[in-house]
């Protein structure tokens, strides 16, 4: 049920134009239109010729590319936490598609069959390339399932990383750089909750929004709810008949918003639960892959909608309460999240041209410019300066204008390491930067 656009089997469509033709083609996990000469060559902009006798066929164009993106964002949260498939299904309808085909190609599946399990990139329906780069054909297998990095030994999956970094792949959503989270000793004493996101101020709103966008079936908390003191988010994994509940409390003291929703709510313990019932599951009981997912998920909630990803939060009336907890999320210690992003970082960092500027001091990256030096907080993304680790804030980052190889990223989805790379090569360059602001604080002014 997959819209296919009318794309060839190579992800595009083209329609003639004065001059030339108009094409719609997916590439870089997104669908771009182009002018293309008759001699090959192909710009974004269209002649005014073209614009003249064909802007209805070259505003379709652009309507089917905005379609495709839609199409191509729903297949990738598809994807992500596909179960295991029979091949000739899989193939049909995944690498065979002209729009999911593309996604399915920089994904790693594994293979199960009666020789054991294969690892690889799908080259056609009956090759991958394996973790090395050698053609294995998996002619004979009985299922093909997304691989799950949890499933694998580190080595594996460090070596995965190596291959994606070293052939520039880009995969639609985490796989090899996924965040992986595995039970504590003190969440083994504990039973049946986890309180590792337990604490984090956090938007109401927001945090809905996202969780329902992950699958989750939030609870609100409301001033107009007597008698229920706190919220819970629910996600059921049908497959493993498990059900997770994240709780959560409201900060009353704070006005709510015109809806009676509470503005702002503290996170609480995380549970898990014997499919439909109330019975409750001890956290060892929980299949790993469900246990690291679900945290995933309560991690990725609580990091993006908590105040602490407010660099200006300090500055608002609020501000006076929670600062310590501001505090320690920007300048504390790296979440699970921080530590793949680390790791990201120091495979890259040979790659750029300002390297030998750069040194990686957990939890933050160093670079020395010629009027300054910076520490870059690798969980938050802000930056403090020498000599008296003062804030620099940073409203806007420039585009970087470097070579289109060094600014390579596997993943798309991390605006905070983004945010680090571009300060990065902003700030080893200190003496030249044009925003006025960000200069004259950097001079003392």
């Amino acid at each position: 049920m997959v819209e296919a656009h009318g794309l060839d089997r190579h992800g595009s469509f083209s329609v003639d134009v004065a001059g030339g033709a108009a094409v719609v083609t997916v590439e870089d996990l997104t669908a771009r239109v182009y002018f293309v000469r008759p001699d090959g060559g192909r710009r974004t902009t269209f002649p005014a010729a073209a614009r003249a006798a064909d802007a209805q066929d070259i505003a379709a164009q652009r309507e089917l590319a905005k379609a495709i993106r839609r199409t191509l964002a729903a297949e990738r949260a598809r994807l992500d936490g596909l179960l295991a498939r029979e091949p000739e299904t899989w193939a049909r309808l995944y690498l065979d598609h002209p729009l999911t085909g593309q996604l399915t190609r920089r994904l790693v599946w594994r293979f199960t069959g009666a020789g054991g399990a294969i690892l690889g990139l799908p080259i056609d329906r009956a090759g991958v390339s394996t973790v090395d780069g050698t053609t294995r054909s998996v002619a004979g297998a009985g299922a093909v399932s997304l691989w799950h990095p949890l499933e694998s030994s580190r080595e594996t999956v460090l070596a995965w990383r190596r291959r994606l970094l070293t052939d520039l792949i880009v995969q639609p959503f985490r796989q090899a750089f996924r965040e992986l989270y595995v039970i504590a000793p003190a969440e083994e004493r504990g039973g049946a909750h986890s309180n590792r996101f337990a604490g984090h101020v956090f938007r109401q709103t927001q945090a809905r929004a996202l969780m329902k966008r992950r699958g989750w079936e939030p609870v609100s908390a409301a001033y107009w709810d007597d008698g229920i003191e706190h919220g819970v988010a629910r996600r059921r994994y049908e497959h493993a008949g498990v059900r997770a509940e994240l709780f959560f409390d409201p900060i009353e003291e704070i006005e709510p918003d015109p809806s009676g929703l509470y503005r702002y709510c503290t996170s609480d313990q995380l549970r898990f639960f014997r499919g439909m019932t109330d019975e409750p599951l001890a956290l060892t009981e929980v299949p790993p892959v469900v246990f690291s997912e679900a945290l995933r998920d309560v991690d990725l909630f609580v990091s993006v909608t908590s105040i602490g990803a407010d660099p200006d939060w300090h500055a608002r009336t609020e501000g006076r309460r929670f600062r310590r907890y501001w505090g320690e999320v920007n300048f504390g210690e790296l979440s699970v999240a921080g530590e793949v992003r680390r790791d990201l970082i120091a495979a890259l960092l040979p790659r750029l041209s300002i390297a030998d500027r750069c040194e990686l001091d957990d939890p933050h990256l160093v670079v020395r410019g010629r009027l300054r030096s910076y520490r870059i907080h690798l969980g938050s993304g802000l930056v403090r300066m020498s000599p008296n680790d003062v804030q620099l804030r940073i409203r806007s980052l420039p585009q970087p204008r470097r070579r289109a190889a060094e600014l390579y990223l596997p993943i798309d989805d991390d605006a905070i390491l983004v945010r680090v790379l571009a300060s990065a090569l902003m700030l080893a360059d200190d003496d030249a930067i044009a925003d006025a602001r960000v200069a004259a604080a950097i001079r003392g002014a």
